[in-house]
């Protein structure tokens, strides 16, 4: 389409940002107050570095569902082993070999070695514990220095965390508490304070003390471990494939303390009724927990581990029963009670498996069909109004996430997910949000499906930022870490910057504008002040500390924009600029300048800039190319960013020459104020009328209007709109 006055003009709105919560109040532009989802590098965020590169490789791992299914035989064989004990009346011939095998996560076959190779190998395994913990530390300063470049510590740090901490973390547990498993209660005086498997050696004298206080430091390390791994394996996402994924790692973390429980009980009481009993409390721990809130995304893994818990459950119960052996007396009824239960118990196991995991099914799949039931018969209802909470009356933000992930539905490709199943999920997570308005773990699942659902990375963020203000724990915490660090990367790509991404790099540029000035303006009244006749002592003394304030902010805001856009170079030549001429600090500032450099040579100097603003509005803000990319010429077309209520949120440069306004002025302002009368006048009314009619689009043939320049002189103009964003944008 040929151009008039030399202009064109696309409009892109998005709905109405009012429609969202207001983070910061005021002090929206504030970064650091703004977006305060962990910016400061505590023992925390170190913590979650580690977690986060650790969860980003397993997310890059192939599916074997074999290994899968192996890891929850070994689940199984562990516990079996920790739990059945033959002292406890159990019919085993423990000279077999069989038996051998099954207990060897217990390590009592170290009683046939020397003291001395004992410690040797435990010393071996200590140092290779230490060699670990070093590794975490290398992987959490290469994800504080941003070097994704070196991927072999993730790596093997990943294979240590699969195989130990995921998979043969039982038998890990058994391998420390050899090191201080002490005959305390329940034995003869002569053999009290000895070690189990080496009665010569007592527990209380010199080395072994020594010995038995670094075993229980690498307990508590490698459980320490173990629950990093839980939240390794946490995914706040609907859409994963991964059977080792989780939508919540509370589960496994108190399954982690379960089954740490399980193995000291065995450790240090020797009265074998109390153990059991404290097993048997942590088995019945553990299958609640998988039955009230099924941790793994993939449904199935839910179903076997309810089984297998079930069968252990099971077993425990046998065991009192054992141990107690009502209504039987006599040495000869006894073992006939042993034959005979143990002849039961044992292939029993099979069959109460298979009952447990059939029940996970049935109870799993009837809630979903409640759910659905109820979401799909209430479609004709306005589900966005305040009755959608009454839908159906979710107890906890977790039976909410559970209820959602009716949405893994996907076509025969296994990529492809149904729409309705989405739409219907997204009900769910509206109902939600209505019950429990102020659960952080609430906001979390809105903004997991938001973001991975709709691709709406900004609101995404917002909801975060949100959730980040309602206190919440340590769980949420990492989970909003993750999430942050997911849309660092979505945004600072070029091909992931969509048009909102665009546009909050625009407010984030002149956050950090803006403070910059300010502590340029703070030293310029300083030495205006000492230039002065009177200097006062307390004016002096003010000026300073406003100097020390904007300055301490305004290196806030680099460090958080920086952090997100570590490859942009105009940030980065602004920021040497500040260290020059602000912190006086010209060797640092080198260091930026050099970078900037080698980011314009990567990146063709044009970072950050706005010239390529039309074709992310092409591209992705979802308008047809065929209904703006031919009326529209990146050299001469002004493009504008508006949200529903037809504030101007970006703008190209292309409106300084057309409309003659400067730089950033229109910033903030309504559309309206280049429309003459009687459209200015109209024009909110037009914007409500385009969203009320929903759908994914609201698009404007490109026709002839009249616009108003900054002079207010009419200048004839084509005009192109679209909606260039979803819901809550």
């Amino acid at each position: 389409m040929s151009s008039v006055a030399g202009s064109n003009f696309s409009f892109s709105s998005g709905s109405n940002n009012g429609g969202g919560p207001k983070i910061g109040g005021d002090k929206g532009d504030d970064l650091y107050e703004d977006d305060s989802i962990g910016k400061k590098f505590t023992f925390t965020s170190y913590a979650f570095g580690v977690i986060y590169s650790v969860n980003t490789e397993k997310r890059n791992e192939r599916i074997y569902i074999e290994r899968n299914l192996l890891r929850h035989a070994i689940f199984f064989w562990q516990l079996f082993a920790t739990i059945t004990n033959p002292e406890a009346g159990w019919s085993i011939d423990e000279d077999s070999h069989a038996w051998w095998w099954i207990q060897l996560p217990n390590f009592y076959f170290l009683k046939d070695v020397h003291y001395h190779t004992y410690l040797g190998i435990f010393y071996v395994g200590f140092s290779s514990l230490l060699l670990t913990l070093g590794l975490s530390i290398f992987v959490s300063q290469l994800f504080r220095l941003n070097r994704y470049d070196i991927m072999w510590p993730r790596k093997l740090l990943t294979i240590v965390f699969t195989l130990f901490c995921g998979t043969f973390e039982v038998a890990v547990f058994r391998f420390f508490e050899v090191g201080f498993t002490c005959k305390v209660m329940n034995a003869p005086k002569i053999e009290r304070m000895h070690m189990y498997i080496f009665p010569n050696i007592a527990c209380n004298t010199l080395p072994q003390l020594i010995h038995i206080i670094v075993a229980a430091i690498g307990l508590v390390l490698f459980a320490f471990f173990s629950m990093l791994n839980a939240f390794s394996d946490m995914t706040a996402t609907f859409f994963t494939h991964r059977p080792s994924a989780t939508a919540h790692c509370t589960a496994e973390l108190v399954i982690t303390v379960c089954k740490l429980v399980i193995t000291l009980a065995r450790t240090f009481i020797g009265y074998r009724r109390l153990v059991i009993l404290l097993q048997l409390i942590s088995m019945l721990t553990i299958l609640f927990i998988y039955l009230e809130r099924p941790p793994y995304l993939e449904h199935w893994v839910n179903h076997i581990r309810v089984g297998l818990a079930s069968a252990l459950t099971f077993l425990c119960l046998m065991d009192i029963l054992l141990v107690y052996a009502p209504a039987v007396h006599g040495p000869m009824q006894h073992q006939q009670f042993y034959d005979a239960l143990t002849w039961f118990t044992f292939p029993a196991l099979i069959p109460v498996a298979l009952l447990g995991s059939a029940y996970s099914y049935w109870r799993l799949y009837n809630f979903w069909a409640d759910v659905c039931m109820a979401f799909d018969s209430a479609e004709e209802i306005d589900l966005t109004g305040v009755h959608i909470k009454d839908v159906y009356d979710f107890i906890s933000p977790f039976e909410v996430e559970l209820a959602a992930r009716t949405c893994r539905q996907w076509a025969a490709d296994g990529r492809t997910r149904d729409k309705h199943a989405m739409t219907r999920a997204e009900h769910i997570i509206k109902a939600g949000v209505a019950l429990f308005s102020k659960d952080p773990y609430m906001m979390i699942i809105q903004a997991a499906f938001l973001m991975d659902g709709l691709g709406m990375y900004q609101v995404s963020t917002h909801q975060l930022s949100a959730a980040a203000k309602q206190d919440p724990d340590i769980v949420c915490r990492y989970i909003m870490f993750s999430r942050q660090q997911d849309t660092t990367r979505h945004t600072t790509t070029t091909e992931g910057q969509d048009l909102v991404s665009y546009v909050e790099y625009k407010r984030r540029y002149n956050t950090v504008v803006r403070h910059h000035k300010n502590s340029l303006q703070a030293i310029s009244s300083f030495w205006s002040l000492l230039q002065s006749h009177h200097v006062s002592f307390t004016q002096l003394s003010h000026h300073l500390t406003q100097i020390d304030d904007t300055v301490r902010h305004a290196e806030l805001q680099y460090h958080a924009v920086l952090e997100m856009y570590n490859n942009d170079s105009r940030l980065l030549r602004m920021y040497a600029k500040f260290l020059e001429t602000v912190k006086n600090d010209a060797a640092s500032a080198s260091v930026f300048y050099a970078e900037a450099i080698k980011q314009d040579e990567a990146n063709g100097d044009n970072n950050g800039d706005d010239r390529d603003m039309l074709q992310r509005i092409l591209k992705r803000g979802g308008i047809a190319s065929d209904m703006l990319g031919n009326a529209l010429d990146e050299r001469t077309s002004v493009a504008m960013v508006s949200n529903a209520a037809g504030t101007i949120q970006a703008t190209s440069k292309q409106v300084v020459s057309v409309l003659g306004y400067k730089k950033g002025e229109l910033m903030g302002k309504n559309l309206a104020i280049i429309m003459p009368n009687p459209w200015s006048n109209k024009h909110s009314s037009y914007l409500r009328n385009y969203l009320s009619r929903g759908g994914d689009k609201v698009t404007l043939n490109a026709r002839q209007v009249v616009a108003l320049n900054r002079d207010g002189h009419g200048l004839p103009i084509r005009i192109a709109l679209a909606k260039a964003s979803g819901m809550g944008e």
